[in-house]
């Protein structure tokens, strides 16, 4: 009874281990990256068996019974389908999706009002065809020669049928015409493709216009209530054409005025004490007679030298503070690499201003603010005026020494 029993047992594991089988594998994309969520089907006989990929691709198929004509399938969107056969002794499979071929369909049809290009590639566009390309005339000739088809070959540029260096205004071409009669000794230009531009006519219209006028009537002088300013401005211009003739013509004018009534403080030197100019005060100079010298005539170098010695101590006079040195203005880089001031100098930082002047054999720089240096520049200026008023006063005197001296060895 024992052994009986044992042999049903065996006789039942047997079928079923017999159609027990695994299948896994995974599926990846061209690039060899896994395809997670593909539908993956293996059909044997009249069965099938079907499972979606994991996040790392995979798929598993655990227990199937495997028969006749077995295979395997896998879709996904985006992919070609996919389909391989089966043995029985697969028990990993590695599948390789390619992409889905795309088909696209474009349809280009053409308006009825299209340019239409004549035999021989010749061209001709009117302004109206022009104006629907561009506004730019080089743009105008390279879409001109395209429509001819000669867009490699260079050109030979004709306007109102002269050789042109230079191209008109797109606004003002009636007209362009590239290789017009190809065969005619008058467009024979070898390899050069021939383009003819014809300008429009000119508005033969007299035109005038003023560009406007400003009048002012000033004020009051602070120093004097009774005198005033005025001033006025005003411009305008008149073209048109010349009658009879293939000509225009055009004027322009502008027209100001200022008048101001200033007030003006003269200062008269006094008549010139030649005892004071020559440093001889409480001296009594005599000639070999006895006799005083003789005055210097009004229009001797003494006398202009005195005048003029004069009139540059009134200046200094008029002084204002000085110092000397100069203010110099200063666009600086920061130190920062990568700032624009590094590469285009018109950035740089600023501006910086700095008096400079020269102690002791040494240079010296004091910063100032932006509203301090107009007033150091003035006093800058003020120092070389100063300066060159000494410098004058030195000349003067030097003249007038001179002659004094010789008076004075005269009278002796």
């Amino acid at each position: 009874m024992h052994s009986s029993y044992s042999v049903v047992v065996l006789s039942l594991l047997v079928p079923v281990l017999g159609c027990a089988w695994g299948l896994k594998g995974t599926v990846s994309d061209p690039g060899g990256f896994v395809v997670p969520g593909a539908v993956v089907a293996v059909t044997c006989g009249g069965r099938s068996w079907s499972a979606k990929t994991g996040s790392q691709g995979r798929f598993v198929f655990p227990r199937w019974g495997p028969g006749e004509n077995c295979g395997i399938s896998v879709n996904y969107r985006g992919f070609a389908p996919f389909h391989r056969d089966l043995d029985r002794e697969t028990e990993s499979v590695s599948i390789r999706l390619n992409l889905a071929p795309l088909n696209q369909s474009i349809t280009v049809a053409s308006s009825s009002d299209a340019f239409t290009v004549p035999a021989f590639g010749t061209v001709s566009l009117s302004d109206v065809e022009l104006q629907r390309v561009s506004n730019d005339t080089e743009d105008l000739l390279r879409y001109a020669k395209l429509m001819a088809g000669a867009s490699a070959s260079p050109d030979a540029i004709y306007v109102d049928g002269l050789p042109a260096a230079e191209l008109p205004p797109a606004e003002t071409i009636a007209r362009i015409t590239v290789n017009g009669d190809p065969f005619s000794a008058e467009y024979a230009d070898g390899d050069l493709t021939h383009i003819d531009i014809t300008t429009k006519g000119g508005d033969r219209k007299l035109r005038y216009g003023f560009g406007g006028f400003s009048f002012s009537a000033g004020g009051r002088n602070t120093l004097d209530p009774n005198f005033r300013s005025q001033s006025g401005s005003g411009n305008g211009y008149v073209s048109g054409p010349v009658p009879y003739f293939p000509l225009t013509f055009s004027l322009h004018g502008n027209w100001g005025s200022n008048l101001s009534q200033l007030p003006i403080v003269a200062v008269l030197p006094d008549a010139p004490d030649f005892s004071a100019d020559r440093g001889l005060r409480g001296i009594s100079v005599k000639n070999r007679t006895g006799l005083p010298p003789r005055q210097a005539p009004r229009s001797s170098p003494l006398r202009t030298s005195a005048q003029r010695f004069r009139e540059a101590q009134w200046e200094i006079q008029q002084a204002d503070y000085f110092l000397k040195g100069t203010v110099l203005k200063r666009m600086m880089k920061c130190g920062q690499k990568q700032c624009a001031c590094h590469h285009d100098p018109a950035k740089r930082h600023g501006p910086y201003f700095e008096w400079t002047y020269k102690a002791k054999g040494k240079t010296v720089n004091v910063k100032l603010s932006p509203q301090a240096a107009p007033l150091y520049r003035a006093a800058t200026k003020q120092h070389r005026k100063l300066k060159a008023i000494l410098a004058r006063m030195e000349r003067l005197s030097r003249t007038a020494l001179a002659h004094l001296a010789k008076q004075t060895d005269h009278a002796d």
